[in-house]
């Protein structure tokens, strides 16, 4: 078998490697026109370089500027003259025994090709001197003996003398009239009598070509080439170049041509030039020639082409087209380089571009707009063969606010050359205001994954977007976005199927987006799905667009529904007892699956006989299956009351999410009834100073009510602690012993008031009894008056004088302070308004910088406060600013402090007259009032605040005498 594929794959090889595909060449030598319309072609046709004498009129077709004509006749002449040639081989010492030997086997081929009958030849060879080797014969054989008899030598090469006897020697002994010289050498003379020039004369003379072929390609092949190209002959530059054949060729006379006759269907005498190309086949094999001609100018009829318009509705600020027809009188119909001009109100339409009818490659246009319109220039040719269209016009409209006609006119059309003449068509195109335009797209994933962890489809929601962009000049009012699921999709409750896009209203290129959540339900198989989204506005009807999702096959998905037997209770049993829990589980996904089952107990149940777990094998999509277990109530539990417990089950499996089931059941109890009732006072008030009752005494009753013992009980009270506190060793929270059916029980505390108490409060009493689960509030409101309090007041301060410190220093202040209630005092230290943080009858500051500081001290007992402040001068100098310029100044402390309605201010100067201004700021450091504002001599005088007007509140008292600068604080009461 192998033997008879690898010769059969020869044979193949061999037989395609033979192929040789033929070469095919027509060439134009000359163009007759003198019968024009009528075209007579001279038309030499050669087939892998001979030339083919066997050609008819079916082997040529004619092409005139690209359009075929009809040939009316082909004439190809018998070629089959007989000739006489005499070959001269030159063996002299520029040829060498390379030389010869090439010459040789050149001169065998061409013998060969002899018809031995009425072809013959001569042989001449030559060095320093020429000889006649074989005379004038047909004899093949005789002639190639005399050829293989030559033999090189080192003589000279009389070159030009040989050639001349060789002329000589066809014109005496020729007997065919086709007579020619053939020279096979390398080209050197070097010795004879006669010159190159002499040759060329005797052999036009003698009307005897000399074909010459340069042996070994160098030497002196130039004088060769000048040798047959000035006697009518033909140069070979090499003698492995094929040229025998065509030689033989030339000799027979086949290099003459064939008459190819056709009549022209452009009858137009306009001058120009015209390309002819003839095509000749032959064998399934083809081959192109070309040449020009040209008609002399002359009065031609016209040839008419009918010109019309095709126009759309055009649109303000949007382009169309205007397709331009032509339709000649008679086909074919010729179109040069021209121009055609345009008339139109080119306030109405707007030139952009022009293009060709694909029909017409060698035709190309431009299109330059004027002030009336436009002009086409057309550059190169098209042939009509049949009416359509030719040119596409592209126009983008003006501006209007109605509906207008606009003329569009082509008001000429000249041509480069041609006789066609065109008409002047109008066409009224209709201009419209912009219309509402919009283009709707939509994206979303165009696949979706399903994930065993989650259940679900990834991603999950499938956000879907709709996108509306406004491609118009109209601005869009309203949008809005709609979308159509597939069966097993839904969409999120937030993202509604119509709603309004985002925004509503849309100018011109702007874009407005609807999107939507959605899910899809679990497929048994992989599928590919189709939503339809759509939006629309107030001036635009409803555009559509189409997005498919692809979905695969989803996993098993368990989802599990819960329910039990009820249960009642009879006395101290229950029924059913164990009671029947049912589970049923469906598949919701895509694939079958084993699913586990179990159930997860609270203390109060457990399983009959201890089964919590099921099995169920192999559910399959869309099915279900169920598993029962049989529950019993632990009746050692206690229960007062109908109780609720719950059960969670769990499913589990491979290759899908747990799913959880968590089912409330519902234990019937006994009759639980418990009372409870605070006893204590409504109010407690201030009386002489002292509260009433203090402390309060709060007893809570609890009564069972109930048929069945309580046991484990507890009571706790709870108060607003910023009004009361328990009284010292007692607790909030107590135990309460076994009540019997019908029993009491009564817990009592004591509680105090909070001091100070700065305004009248309500504080809510709580008591929570609990046995077991089951709690009981109780609830009291109390009224507390407000206590009578006194505001601390600062009766010493240090230092009471302040000197002016120096950067770095480090200074201690202090208060005394005094509260007649006996309330326990907070002191806040402030620099600048800042707090410190020093809860402290003392307060430590280094000054690190130069300045003015404020330090201030507020003494507080939770209702009302005293302040104290300094002014700290740090200075590098001891000008005004230093020592002395505080050292005499003081302001004493403001009485009575708090004030209603006046108070009294203090203050004392040092010697000299001192510009003195003391104001009221309240806490953000505003002016209320402003007490004086002069000058006053050195001592201690003082000012009356009149605070009729003033709201209660704490406030600044400031004193400024040049750069001294005290302050203090005051409280306003009512």
């Amino acid at each position: 078998m192998f033997l008879r594929s690898s010769f059969w794959s020869l044979i193949f090889v061999f037989l395609c490697g033979s192929v040789v595909l033929a070469q095919v060449v027509p060439t134009i030598s000359k163009i007759d026109t003198t019968g024009f319309p009528t075209v007579r072609l001279h038309v030499t046709t050669t087939i892998n370089s001979e030339v083919d004498p066997n050609l008819t009129k079916a082997n040529f077709t004619v092409f005139e500027d690209s359009v075929e004509q009809t040939v009316t006749s082909v004439s190809c002449p018998t070629q089959t003259n007989a000739f006489s040639l005499v070959i001269v081989i030159g063996r002299g010492s520029k040829m060498g025994a390379a030389g010869v030997t090439i010459a040789k086997s050149a001169a065998k081929n061409v013998i060969d090709q002899f018809d031995g009958v009425m072809d013959e030849g001569e042989l001449i060879v030559y060095s320093s001197s020429h000889s006649v080797m074989v005379l004038m014969t047909t004899d093949k054989t005789f002639l190639t003996q005399g050829v293989d008899g030559v033999t090189a030598t080192n003589d000279a090469n009389h070159l030009w003398d040989a050639v001349a006897a060789a002329i000589n020697e066809v014109v005496g002994n020729a007997g065919n009239t086709v007579q020619a010289v053939l020279v096979l050498s390398e080209g050197t003379d070097d010795g004879s009598n006669a010159s190159l020039s002499d040759v060329i004369l005797l052999a036009n003379a003698s009307k005897i070509p000399v074909y010459c072929v340069s042996v070994t390609g160098g030497g002196s092949s130039q004088n060769l080439k000048s040798l047959s190209d000035n006697t009518g002959g033909k140069y070979w530059g090499n003698a492995g170049s094929g040229f025998e054949t065509e030689l033989i060729s030339i000799l027979r006379g086949r290099n003459k041509p064939c008459i190819v006759t056709y009549t022209s269907d452009n009858l137009c005498r306009d001058g120009f030039e015209r390309l002819v190309q003839v095509v000749v086949k032959k064998d399934n094999e083809s081959g192109t020639g070309e040449e020009r001609y040209t008609v002399a100018a002359a009065g031609s009829p016209d040839e008419r082409v009918t010109v019309d318009f095709a126009a759309p509705e055009f649109e303000s600020g949007r382009e169309a087209n205007v397709t331009l027809h032509i339709q000649p009188a008679s086909f074919p119909g010729r179109i040069y380089s021209g121009v055609l001009t345009l008339q139109f109100d080119t306030s109405k339409l707007h030139p952009r571009s022009v293009s060709v009818d694909g029909a017409f490659p060698a035709l190309s246009a431009f299109m330059t707009p004027t002030q009336t319109g436009a002009e086409i220039a057309l550059s190169g040719h098209a042939v009509i063969t049949s009416a359509g269209a030719f040119l596409t016009l592209r126009f983008e409209g003006g501006m209007t606010q109605q509906a207008v006609d606009v003329p569009l006119t082509l008001s000429s059309f000249t041509q480069d050359r041609g006789c066609t003449v065109a008409n002047s068509p109008t066409i009224n195109v209709r201009l419209i205001p912009p219309q509402p335009r919009a283009e709707l797209s939509a994206s979303g994933p165009l696949q979706l994954t399903w994930s065993s962890a989650l259940g679900s489809y990834e991603p999950a929601p499938a956000v879907i977007i709709a996108e509306l962009r406004n491609t118009g000049l109209v601005r869009l009012t309203g949008v809005t976005g709609s979308i159509s699921l597939p069966g097993g999709a839904t969409l999120d409750a937030s993202t509604p199927a119509q709603q309004t896009a985002d925004p509503p209203d849309i100018d011109p290129g702007q874009s407005a987006t609807v999107s939507w959540k959605t899910y899809f339900a679990p497929q048994t198989s992989n599928k590919q799905v189709r939503l339809t989204v759509s939006m629309r506005s107030n001036e635009l009807s409803s555009v559509a667009r189409d997005l498919a999702i692809n979905i695969p096959v989803a996993g098993p998905l368990m989802r599990a529904t819960c329910s039990y037997e009820p249960v009642i209770r009879s006395g101290d049993a229950y029924s059913p007892n164990p009671f029947a829990f049912l589970v049923i589980v469906k598949n919701a996904g895509g694939t079958r699956a084993t699913a586990k089952v179990k159930v997860n107990l609270p203390s109060i149940l457990t399983a009959h006989n201890g089964v919590t777990e099921h099995t169920l094998s192999s559910v399959v999509p869309g099915g279900a299956d169920s598993a029962t277990f049989l529950l019993r109530i632990d009746t050692t539990h206690v229960i007062l009351r109908d109780t609720t417990v719950f059960v969670t089950t769990v499913v589990t499996g491979s290759g899908f999410p747990d799913d959880t089931c968590q089912t409330a059941v519902r234990i019937p109890g006994q009759a639980f009834a418990v009372a409870c009732d605070i006893i204590t006072n409504d109010s407690v008030r201030v009386i002489s100073g002292n509260y009433v009752p203090d402390p309060l005494p709060v007893a809570v009753q609890v009564e069972n009510q109930g048929s069945a013992a309580l046991v484990g009980g507890e009571i706790g009270l709870f108060f607003d602690t910023t009004v009361f506190r328990l009284a010292d060793g007692e607790t909030a929270s107590r135990s309460i012993p076994s009540l019997s059916p019908g029993g009491k029980y009564t817990e009592q505390w004591h509680l105090l008031v909070q001091r100070p108490l700065c305004k009248d409060a309500t504080s809510k009493l709580t008591t929570i009894t609990r046995f077991g689960t089951d709690t009981l509030p109780c609830m009291k409101q109390i009224w507390v008056e407000q206590s009578e309090n006194q505001a601390p007041v600062i009766i010493a301060r240090a230092p009471g004088k302040l000197d002016t410190l120096a950067p770095g220093s480090r200074q201690v202040f202090s208060v005394e302070t005094r509260d007649t209630d006996g309330d326990s005092m907070t002191y806040r230290w402030l620099v600048d308004g800042s707090e410190q943080g020093s809860d402290s009858t003392t307060f430590a500051m280094a000054f690190d910088s130069a300045g003015t500081y404020t330090v201030s001290c507020i003494v507080g007992d939770g209702c009302l406060s005293d302040t104290t402040s300094w002014v700290v001068i740090v200075s590098n100098t001891t000008g005004i600013a230093g020592s002395g310029a505080i050292r005499g100044f003081e302001l004493h402390p403001v009485f009575p402090n708090p004030f209603n309605p006046s108070a009294t201010v203090r203050f004392t100067l040092p010697a000299g007259r001192h510009r003195v201004k003391i104001r009221v700021l309240d806490m953000f450091g505003r002016e209320v009032l402003q007490l004086v504002n002069r000058e006053y001599p050195p001592g201690t005088h003082q000012v009356t605040i009149l605070g009729g007007r003033l709201p209660a509140g704490m406030y600044l008292v400031e004193m400024t005498a040049g750069a001294v600068r005290l302050t203090g604080h005051i409280l306003r009461i009512r």
